[in-house]
C-alpha cells in the first residue's frame, strides 16, 4: 500500500456526509481517524437534511462516532 497526499498544511478539515440515503457513520469514522492522525481539526458537516425525516436522530447517531465532535446541518 502506498501513501497518497491530499492536501497540505492543513489546520481544519471539513467532513461533508450526506443524511439521505447515503448516510454511513463508519466512513465518517474512518474519515476522522485519519484526520487526528493528519493533526487537521474535523468538523463534520450534515448536509442533505431536507432529504431525511429525521435529521436530529442521524445527527445524534454521527455523534456517537465522532466521540466528542458535534455535528452541524
Amino acid at each position: 500500500m502506498e501513501e497518497q497526499v491530499i492536501a497540505a498544511n492543513m489546520d481544519v478539515a471539513l467532513l461533508v456526509s450526506a443524511l439521505d440515503g447515503d448516510f454511513n457513520p463508519r466512513r465518517v469514522e474512518r474519515y476522522l481517524a485519519q484526520c487526528w492522525e493528519s493533526g487537521a481539526r474535523p468538523v463534520i458537516v450534515l448536509n442533505k437534511a431536507d432529504a431525511c425525516d429525521d435529521a436530529r436522530a442521524k445527527a445524534v447517531e454521527m455523534e456517537r462516532v465522532a466521540v466528542g465532535r458535534r455535528c452541524v446541518f
